[in-house]
């Protein structure tokens, strides 16, 4: 039985089986997209959206999902709208100094995220489901609402900034 068909037939049973087959999905884009300090948050509360839209469905409806793209587009959504909440009410940094800065004598991985957060939105969303998580073309151009293309284009845009940000750094 799959994991579809196993929430339809009984969600409760089955919802921590969705947590574990996507939980790591759902951390890594919230961390990549909204910062270590809210990734844990935003993973959780994807995930309880997660359960209150399944708890309105049909089973018929949950047994034909989709469900890795589905589970990611609410943990966009959530990172989206907590995104929008942040751009309104800022908070000021303690040292003033922005992520970028405190990062630049930190392991490469470090360097790497700290200028995938400097892309725009559009471009660090498209690469981190093709990169980070592994989502196909297909699947980041339904999650993201675009045409294949486009995600091809952002995609490739973003990882050639990414170059030239990491070579500037070195």
């Amino acid at each position: 039985m799959d994991l579809a068909a196993a929430l339809a037939d009984d969600l409760d049973a089955a919802f921590p089986t969705l947590v574990e087959t996507f939980g790591r999905d759902v951390y890594s884009l919230a961390l990549r997209l909204s910062g270590r300090s809210d990734a844990e948050d935003t993973a959780q509360d994807a995930f309880m959206r997660a359960y209150a839209a399944l708890r309105t469905y049909e089973p018929k409806r949950i047994a034909d999902l989709a469900l890795r793209p589905w589970v990611v587009t609410i943990a966009l959504n959530v990172v989206r709208n907590r995104l929008r909440t942040t751009a309104r009410h800022p908070t000021r940094s303690l040292t003033g100094e922005r992520p970028a800065a405190a990062v630049s004598d930190v392991d490469e991985r470090l360097t790497l995220a700290a200028a995938l957060g400097e892309l725009p939105l559009p471009a660090r969303q498209a690469i981190v489901l093709r990169h980070v998580i592994g989502c196909s073309t297909d699947e980041t151009a339904a999650i993201l609402d675009r045409p294949a293309g486009t995600v091809k284009a952002q995609v490739a845009r973003g990882l050639a900034a990414l170059r030239t940000r990491l070579e500037d750094l070195r």
